[in-house]
């Protein structure tokens, strides 16, 4: 699931994402990783508590209802 995934999952090199529990690599668009890229930029300034992608502002892993939030939110934008 989304709220599981962690920078250890993530291979922006070579535009990839992990899925353990399915044991393959999923490719990224370009896109996605130059978002993502960007957000890894800004998060470490969130002076992360753990190594899960998607944090708080303080730092702790977000939960799935937030996540889908925000992306119901960017979706509106």
């Amino acid at each position: 699931q989304i709220e599981q995934l962690s920078t250890l999952d993530l291979d922006i090199s070579t535009n990839e994402l992990r899925i353990k529990s399915k044991q393959i690599f999923q490719p990224l668009s370009k896109e996605t990783s130059a978002y993502l890229r960007k957000y890894l930029n800004v998060r470490q300034y969130f002076h992360p508590k753990t190594d899960y992608l998607f944090l708080t502002a303080k730092g702790y892993k977000l939960n799935l209802r937030q996540i889908k939030q925000i992306i119901k939110q960017a979706k509106r934008e």
